[in-house]
């Protein structure tokens, strides 16, 4: 029940945050999102590479068989949702405290940054980094240092000022 109750809000829409970075990304000047974001609504807003750290509650699988099942079976389920094919339990596709991020998708992370924002020319690093949180407060916040390196924290007033002259 908690996870239906605190996790999931079918009923979200994106914001102007989230049409504003796809629509850089259909313009082409951004070539991808990578968020800790679980609700899916940079993908709702268009935004087409979307790197999901935390995984998605849009998806969901059994820790028995594997099977994935979508949103809907959550939804219409009640106490702790099982698989139809096997009984097992339906997991969230996402990161619970004390789980590890997928290697897999972290390390498309990881290669984004370094192959897609590596600017050869100017020797530059053109990232983004665009928390609402104003903290990046997890043990793996190191990955992502190097973005941070010699560059100005911008207010997010600023930034958003900033983007949408």
């Amino acid at each position: 029940d908690f996870y239906r109750a605190k996790m999931l809000a079918p009923w979200a829409e994106p914001n102007a945050a989230h049409w504003k970075l796809a629509q850089w990304e259909q313009e082409g000047r951004l070539k991808a999102v990578i968020t800790q974001n679980i609700d899916g609504l940079h993908q709702k807003a268009g935004s087409r590479e979307v790197l999901e750290l935390h995984g998605s509650v849009l998806r969901n699988y059994c820790e028995r068989c594997g099977a994935f099942y979508g949103l809907d079976t959550i939804l219409h389920s009640t106490g702790v949702p099982r698989c139809p094919a096997c009984g097992g339990d339906i997991k969230p596709d996402v990161v619970l405290y004390e789980e590890s991020l997928d290697q897999e998708v972290l390390a498309k992370a990881e290669m984004c940054i370094r192959d897609r924002c590596w600017n050869r020319q100017t020797g530059k690093l053109e990232v983004l980094v665009f928390d609402w949180t104003c903290g990046f407060k997890s043990h793996h916040s190191h990955h992502f240092s190097l973005s941070f390196a010699g560059k100005r924290t911008l207010d997010m007033r600023e930034w958003w000022n900033w983007q949408t002259r």
